[in-house]
Protein backbone atom coordinates (compact mmCIF):
# COMPACT_ATOMS: atom_id res chain seq x y z
CA UNK A 1 0.00 0.00 0.00
CA UNK A 2 1.45 3.33 -1.17
CA UNK A 3 0.48 6.76 0.12
CA UNK A 4 -0.24 8.23 -3.34
CA UNK A 5 -2.84 5.38 -3.71
CA UNK A 6 -4.29 5.91 -0.18
CA UNK A 7 -4.75 9.54 -0.42
CA UNK A 8 -6.53 9.07 -3.87
CA UNK A 9 -8.83 6.39 -2.08
CA UNK A 10 -9.50 8.67 0.79
CA UNK A 11 -10.59 11.42 -1.52
CA UNK A 12 -12.73 9.20 -3.48
CA UNK A 13 -14.30 8.62 -0.24
CA UNK A 14 -14.84 12.40 1.29
CA UNK A 15 -16.14 13.10 -2.44
CA UNK A 16 -18.68 9.90 -3.09
CA UNK A 17 -19.89 10.36 0.24
CA UNK A 18 -20.35 14.65 -0.06
CA UNK A 19 -22.45 13.36 -3.23
CA UNK A 20 -24.48 11.58 -0.91
CA UNK A 21 -24.71 13.76 2.05
CA UNK A 22 -26.55 16.74 -0.05
CA UNK A 23 -28.96 14.36 -1.15
CA UNK A 24 -29.44 11.92 -3.93
CA UNK A 25 -30.32 13.38 -6.73
CA UNK A 26 -26.82 14.78 -7.25
CA UNK A 27 -25.12 11.75 -6.85
CA UNK A 28 -27.72 10.29 -10.00
CA UNK A 29 -26.59 12.75 -12.02
CA UNK A 30 -22.99 12.33 -11.54
CA UNK A 31 -23.77 8.26 -12.24
CA UNK A 32 -25.48 8.90 -15.39
CA UNK A 33 -22.98 11.07 -16.71
CA UNK A 34 -20.08 8.12 -16.11
CA UNK A 35 -22.49 5.71 -17.52
CA UNK A 36 -23.30 6.95 -20.47
CA UNK A 37 -19.52 7.73 -21.15
CA UNK A 38 -19.05 3.82 -20.53
CA UNK A 39 -21.65 2.51 -22.94
CA UNK A 40 -19.95 4.73 -25.60
CA UNK A 41 -16.98 3.75 -25.41
CA UNK A 42 -17.31 0.32 -24.99
CA UNK A 43 -19.68 0.82 -28.02
CA UNK A 44 -16.58 1.55 -29.80
CA UNK A 45 -14.97 -1.22 -28.32
CA UNK A 46 -17.36 -3.64 -29.83
CA UNK A 47 -17.35 -2.44 -33.37
CA UNK A 48 -13.76 -2.56 -33.72
CA UNK A 49 -12.86 -5.31 -32.37
CA UNK A 50 -15.19 -6.98 -34.31
CA UNK A 51 -15.05 -4.92 -37.56
CA UNK A 52 -11.15 -5.56 -37.65
CA UNK A 53 -10.80 -8.97 -35.46
CA UNK A 54 -11.28 -12.54 -36.63
CA UNK A 55 -13.07 -15.49 -35.34
CA UNK A 56 -9.88 -17.24 -35.64
CA UNK A 57 -8.31 -15.29 -32.65
CA UNK A 58 -11.45 -16.62 -30.45
CA UNK A 59 -12.00 -20.53 -31.56
CA UNK A 60 -11.07 -22.57 -29.46
CA UNK A 61 -12.09 -20.47 -26.70
CA UNK A 62 -10.52 -22.71 -24.22
CA UNK A 63 -6.50 -24.82 -23.97
CA UNK A 64 -6.69 -27.86 -25.25
CA UNK A 65 -6.09 -29.44 -21.54
CA UNK A 66 -8.15 -27.21 -19.85
CA UNK A 67 -11.75 -28.57 -18.43
CA UNK A 68 -14.45 -26.40 -20.26
CA UNK A 69 -16.89 -26.61 -17.39
CA UNK A 70 -15.06 -25.82 -14.29
CA UNK A 71 -13.26 -23.05 -15.86
CA UNK A 72 -16.37 -21.28 -16.49
CA UNK A 73 -17.67 -22.09 -13.11
CA UNK A 74 -14.52 -20.47 -12.11
CA UNK A 75 -15.07 -17.46 -13.05
CA UNK A 76 -19.21 -17.52 -12.07
CA UNK A 77 -18.34 -16.25 -8.48
CA UNK A 78 -16.81 -12.99 -9.21
CA UNK A 79 -19.04 -12.78 -11.99
CA UNK A 80 -21.79 -12.77 -9.40
CA UNK A 81 -20.34 -9.84 -7.80
CA UNK A 82 -19.55 -7.82 -10.67
CA UNK A 83 -23.54 -8.18 -11.63
CA UNK A 84 -24.39 -7.60 -7.74
CA UNK A 85 -24.04 -3.72 -7.99
CA UNK A 86 -27.26 -3.87 -10.21
CA UNK A 87 -29.03 -4.94 -7.57
CA UNK A 88 -28.60 -1.09 -6.73
CA UNK A 89 -32.14 -1.02 -8.79
CA UNK A 90 -34.04 -2.73 -5.98
CA UNK A 91 -32.63 -1.20 -2.64
CA UNK A 92 -32.99 2.47 -3.86
CA UNK A 93 -36.74 1.73 -4.50
CA UNK A 94 -37.41 3.81 -1.12
CA UNK A 95 -35.71 6.38 -3.02
CA UNK A 96 -37.90 6.07 -6.56
CA UNK A 97 -40.66 7.33 -7.91
CA UNK A 98 -41.80 4.56 -9.65
CA UNK A 99 -44.36 1.64 -9.57
CA UNK A 100 -43.02 -1.82 -7.90
CA UNK A 101 -43.68 -3.50 -11.01
CA UNK A 102 -41.61 -0.95 -12.96
CA UNK A 103 -39.11 -1.57 -10.43
CA UNK A 104 -38.99 -5.35 -10.59
CA UNK A 105 -38.14 -4.38 -15.01
CA UNK A 106 -35.80 -2.19 -14.22
CA UNK A 107 -33.77 -4.59 -12.18
CA UNK A 108 -34.33 -7.01 -14.78
CA UNK A 109 -33.52 -4.74 -17.44
CA UNK A 110 -30.09 -3.26 -15.96
CA UNK A 111 -28.66 -6.69 -15.71
CA UNK A 112 -29.23 -8.29 -18.37
CA UNK A 113 -27.88 -5.02 -19.84
CA UNK A 114 -25.10 -5.02 -17.94
CA UNK A 115 -24.34 -8.88 -19.09
CA UNK A 116 -24.72 -8.19 -21.90
CA UNK A 117 -22.17 -4.97 -22.04
CA UNK A 118 -19.30 -7.75 -20.58
CA UNK A 119 -20.01 -10.24 -22.72
CA UNK A 120 -19.28 -7.75 -25.94
CA UNK A 121 -16.35 -6.01 -24.84
CA UNK A 122 -15.00 -9.68 -23.49
CA UNK A 123 -15.87 -11.01 -26.61
CA UNK A 124 -13.92 -8.34 -28.63
CA UNK A 125 -11.53 -8.00 -27.11
CA UNK A 126 -10.73 -12.15 -27.57
CA UNK A 127 -12.02 -10.95 -31.50
CA UNK A 128 -9.03 -8.41 -32.03
CA UNK A 129 -5.72 -10.40 -30.74
CA UNK A 130 -5.83 -14.05 -30.33
CA UNK A 131 -7.28 -14.65 -26.34
CA UNK A 132 -3.94 -16.61 -25.27
CA UNK A 133 -1.86 -13.39 -25.75
CA UNK A 134 -4.77 -10.99 -24.42
CA UNK A 135 -4.39 -13.98 -21.38
CA UNK A 136 -1.09 -12.94 -20.55
CA UNK A 137 -1.20 -9.29 -21.14
CA UNK A 138 -1.17 -6.90 -17.83
CA UNK A 139 -4.09 -4.79 -18.65
CA UNK A 140 -6.24 -7.06 -20.69
CA UNK A 141 -8.60 -5.30 -23.19
CA UNK A 142 -6.35 -2.18 -22.51
CA UNK A 143 -3.35 -3.69 -23.69
CA UNK A 144 -5.33 -5.63 -26.35
CA UNK A 145 -6.41 -2.58 -28.54
CA UNK A 146 -3.07 -0.72 -28.05
CA UNK A 147 -0.81 -4.24 -29.46
CA UNK A 148 -4.04 -4.35 -32.30
CA UNK A 149 -3.04 -0.22 -32.93
CA UNK A 150 -5.68 1.05 -31.49
CA UNK A 151 -3.91 3.02 -28.71
CA UNK A 152 -6.95 5.59 -28.22
CA UNK A 153 -9.15 2.77 -27.97
CA UNK A 154 -7.14 1.44 -25.69
CA UNK A 155 -7.16 4.08 -23.62
CA UNK A 156 -10.59 4.49 -23.90
CA UNK A 157 -11.04 0.79 -22.20
CA UNK A 158 -8.56 2.24 -19.32
CA UNK A 159 -11.00 4.77 -19.04
CA UNK A 160 -13.82 2.52 -18.72
CA UNK A 161 -11.96 0.38 -16.23
CA UNK A 162 -11.37 3.91 -14.59
CA UNK A 163 -15.20 4.97 -14.30
CA UNK A 164 -16.28 1.63 -13.75
CA UNK A 165 -14.35 1.25 -10.39
CA UNK A 166 -16.23 4.98 -9.72
CA UNK A 167 -19.83 3.96 -10.86
CA UNK A 168 -19.53 1.04 -8.62
CA UNK A 169 -18.29 3.06 -5.41
CA UNK A 170 -20.79 5.37 -5.77
CA UNK A 171 -23.63 2.44 -6.22
CA UNK A 172 -22.35 0.54 -3.60
CA UNK A 173 -21.66 3.63 -1.12
CA UNK A 174 -25.42 4.63 -1.65
CA UNK A 175 -26.19 0.70 -1.47
CA UNK A 176 -24.44 -0.18 1.69
CA UNK A 177 -25.84 3.07 3.48
CA UNK A 178 -29.66 2.14 2.73
CA UNK A 179 -28.79 -1.24 3.67
CA UNK A 180 -27.79 -0.38 6.77
CA UNK A 181 -30.80 1.83 7.52
CA UNK A 182 -33.39 -1.50 6.72
CA UNK A 183 -31.06 -3.35 9.02
CA UNK A 184 -31.60 -0.37 11.49
CA UNK A 185 -35.40 -0.45 11.23
CA UNK A 186 -35.26 -4.37 12.05
CA UNK A 187 -32.95 -4.03 14.95
CA UNK A 188 -30.38 -6.14 13.48
CA UNK A 189 -28.33 -2.95 13.66
CA UNK A 190 -28.73 0.08 16.26
CA UNK A 191 -31.58 1.46 15.66
CA UNK A 192 -30.32 5.09 15.23
CA UNK A 193 -28.71 4.30 11.81
CA UNK A 194 -32.00 4.08 10.21
CA UNK A 195 -32.36 7.85 11.06
CA UNK A 196 -33.42 9.77 7.90
CA UNK A 197 -32.36 13.78 8.11
CA UNK A 198 -35.62 16.08 8.29
CA UNK A 199 -33.95 18.51 5.62
CA UNK A 200 -31.79 16.32 3.26
CA UNK A 201 -34.05 13.39 3.63
CA UNK A 202 -30.62 11.20 3.42
CA UNK A 203 -29.57 8.55 5.78
CA UNK A 204 -26.93 10.48 7.44
CA UNK A 205 -25.67 8.45 10.17
CA UNK A 206 -25.88 5.41 7.98
CA UNK A 207 -23.56 7.20 5.24
CA UNK A 208 -21.10 8.38 8.12
CA UNK A 209 -21.02 4.94 8.76
CA UNK A 210 -20.71 3.23 5.35
CA UNK A 211 -17.92 6.23 4.73
CA UNK A 212 -15.76 5.11 7.75
CA UNK A 213 -15.48 1.32 7.02
CA UNK A 214 -15.05 2.23 4.06
CA UNK A 215 -11.87 3.87 5.18
CA UNK A 216 -11.08 1.32 7.51
CA UNK A 217 -10.71 -1.35 4.94
CA UNK A 218 -8.87 0.24 2.24
CA UNK A 219 -5.94 0.20 4.49
CA UNK A 220 -5.93 -3.27 3.84
CA UNK A 221 -4.38 -2.73 0.30
CA UNK A 222 -5.31 -4.18 -3.21
CA UNK A 223 -4.41 -7.81 -2.35
CA UNK A 224 -7.90 -7.59 -0.11
CA UNK A 225 -9.45 -6.92 -3.13
CA UNK A 226 -8.88 -9.80 -4.46
CA UNK A 227 -10.02 -11.95 -1.30
CA UNK A 228 -13.42 -9.35 -1.04
CA UNK A 229 -14.45 -10.58 -4.46
CA UNK A 230 -13.71 -14.16 -4.06
CA UNK A 231 -15.50 -14.43 -0.60
CA UNK A 232 -18.20 -12.22 -2.33
CA UNK A 233 -19.35 -14.98 -4.31
CA UNK A 234 -20.16 -16.73 -1.59
CA UNK A 235 -22.29 -14.08 0.27
CA UNK A 236 -24.17 -13.70 -3.14
CA UNK A 237 -24.90 -17.10 -2.99
CA UNK A 238 -26.38 -17.60 0.05
CA UNK A 239 -28.34 -14.52 -0.04
CA UNK A 240 -29.69 -15.75 -3.95
CA UNK A 241 -30.70 -19.18 -2.08
CA UNK A 242 -32.65 -17.23 0.38
CA UNK A 243 -34.65 -15.23 -1.43
CA UNK A 244 -35.84 -18.07 -3.57
CA UNK A 245 -36.53 -19.94 -0.27
CA UNK A 246 -38.18 -17.03 0.73
CA UNK A 247 -40.62 -16.74 -2.64
CA UNK A 248 -41.76 -20.73 -2.06
CA UNK A 249 -42.18 -20.61 1.46
CA UNK A 250 -43.69 -17.05 2.46
CA UNK A 251 -46.89 -17.67 0.57
CA UNK A 252 -47.47 -20.68 2.88
CA UNK A 253 -46.23 -18.98 6.09
CA UNK A 254 -48.87 -15.87 5.08
CA UNK A 255 -51.74 -17.30 2.80
CA UNK A 256 -54.11 -13.77 3.69
CA UNK A 257 -51.46 -11.75 2.07
CA UNK A 258 -52.25 -10.22 -1.75
CA UNK A 259 -49.33 -11.39 -4.02
CA UNK A 260 -48.41 -8.48 -6.41
CA UNK A 261 -47.42 -11.09 -8.97
CA UNK A 262 -47.50 -14.83 -9.63
CA UNK A 263 -45.04 -16.31 -11.64
CA UNK A 264 -45.78 -18.57 -14.58
CA UNK A 265 -43.01 -20.99 -14.77
CA UNK A 266 -42.87 -21.25 -10.81
CA UNK A 267 -40.06 -23.93 -11.08
CA UNK A 268 -37.29 -21.50 -12.46
CA UNK A 269 -36.54 -19.82 -9.11
CA UNK A 270 -35.77 -23.02 -7.76
CA UNK A 271 -33.25 -23.97 -10.83
CA UNK A 272 -31.59 -21.01 -9.37
CA UNK A 273 -31.64 -21.69 -6.00
CA UNK A 274 -29.72 -25.17 -6.68
CA UNK A 275 -27.41 -23.31 -8.81
CA UNK A 276 -26.52 -20.81 -6.20
CA UNK A 277 -26.11 -23.94 -3.87
CA UNK A 278 -23.77 -25.14 -5.84
CA UNK A 279 -21.49 -22.39 -6.18
CA UNK A 280 -21.31 -22.04 -2.82
CA UNK A 281 -20.16 -25.70 -1.99
CA UNK A 282 -17.83 -25.21 -5.11
CA UNK A 283 -16.10 -22.75 -3.15
CA UNK A 284 -16.17 -23.55 0.36
CA UNK A 285 -14.94 -27.51 -0.35
CA UNK A 286 -10.87 -27.50 -0.85
CA UNK A 287 -9.49 -28.85 -4.02
CA UNK A 288 -12.08 -27.65 -6.51
CA UNK A 289 -11.07 -25.09 -9.48
CA UNK A 290 -12.66 -22.86 -7.57
CA UNK A 291 -12.07 -23.02 -3.71
CA UNK A 292 -11.48 -20.24 -1.98
CA UNK A 293 -7.48 -19.12 -1.40
CA UNK A 294 -6.33 -20.82 2.24
CA UNK A 295 -6.42 -19.10 4.55
CA UNK A 296 -6.86 -15.75 3.95
CA UNK A 297 -10.52 -16.23 2.05
CA UNK A 298 -11.84 -18.64 4.70
CA UNK A 299 -10.87 -16.86 7.74
CA UNK A 300 -12.72 -13.91 6.04
CA UNK A 301 -15.96 -15.88 5.46
CA UNK A 302 -15.60 -17.51 9.18
CA UNK A 303 -15.09 -13.69 10.58
CA UNK A 304 -18.25 -12.51 8.61
CA UNK A 305 -20.13 -15.89 9.76
CA UNK A 306 -19.21 -15.00 13.23
CA UNK A 307 -20.62 -11.17 13.13
CA UNK A 308 -23.27 -12.30 11.44
CA UNK A 309 -24.00 -14.93 14.65
CA UNK A 310 -23.36 -12.37 16.99
CA UNK A 311 -26.14 -9.83 15.22
CA UNK A 312 -28.54 -12.98 15.10
CA UNK A 313 -28.34 -13.62 19.04
CA UNK A 314 -28.35 -9.77 19.60
CA UNK A 315 -31.14 -9.20 17.74
CA UNK A 316 -33.33 -11.80 19.63
CA UNK A 317 -32.04 -10.59 23.03
CA UNK A 318 -34.00 -7.88 22.23
CA UNK A 319 -37.15 -9.57 21.56
CA UNK A 320 -37.92 -7.69 18.96
CA UNK A 321 -41.45 -8.51 17.58
CA UNK A 322 -41.58 -10.14 13.99
CA UNK A 323 -44.62 -7.87 13.27
CA UNK A 324 -42.76 -4.43 14.81
CA UNK A 325 -39.48 -5.11 12.71
CA UNK A 326 -41.68 -5.99 9.37
CA UNK A 327 -43.19 -2.84 9.70
CA UNK A 328 -40.49 -0.85 9.91
CA UNK A 329 -39.05 -2.41 7.50
CA UNK A 330 -41.59 -2.50 4.70
CA UNK A 331 -43.26 1.22 5.80
CA UNK A 332 -46.51 1.93 3.80
CA UNK A 333 -46.38 -1.50 1.98
CA UNK A 334 -46.46 -3.76 5.12
CA UNK A 335 -50.28 -2.42 5.80
CA UNK A 336 -51.11 -2.65 2.21
CA UNK A 337 -49.96 -6.52 1.50
CA UNK A 338 -51.73 -6.66 4.78
CA UNK A 339 -55.01 -4.71 3.99
CA UNK A 340 -57.03 -7.69 4.11
CA UNK A 341 -56.54 -8.98 7.33
CA UNK A 342 -56.36 -5.46 8.30
CA UNK A 343 -60.09 -4.58 6.96
CA UNK A 344 -61.56 -8.38 8.38
CA UNK A 345 -59.98 -7.24 11.82
CA UNK A 346 -61.42 -3.72 11.51
CA UNK A 347 -65.55 -5.43 10.57
CA UNK A 348 -64.43 -8.16 13.51
CA UNK A 349 -64.69 -5.06 16.02
CA UNK A 350 -67.20 -3.47 14.48
CA UNK A 351 -69.16 -6.33 15.10
CA UNK A 352 -68.43 -6.94 18.57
Amino acid sequence: MYLPVLLVGIALTALFFALNWFGIEIGAQVQLAMFAAIVIIGAALVVVGFSTGSPENFFPAYYPDSIPVSDTLRFIIPGMTFLAGFGLVAVLAEDAKISARKVGRAVVLTVLAAGTFYCLVLAATAWVLPWEDVAQMDLGTVSAFREAGFPLLGAGAYLIAFLGLLTSFLGLFVASSRIMVAMGRAHLLPPQLADIHDRRGTPHKALIATAAITLGLGWLGPGAVVWFLDTGGVYLGIVWFMVVLAKYLTPRRYPELERPYRTRLGFLPAIGGVGALLVIIWAIVPGTSSSLVWPAEYIILGVWFAIGTVLYFVARAKQIDRTEGLHAILGDSYDHLHRHEIAAQQRRGEDT
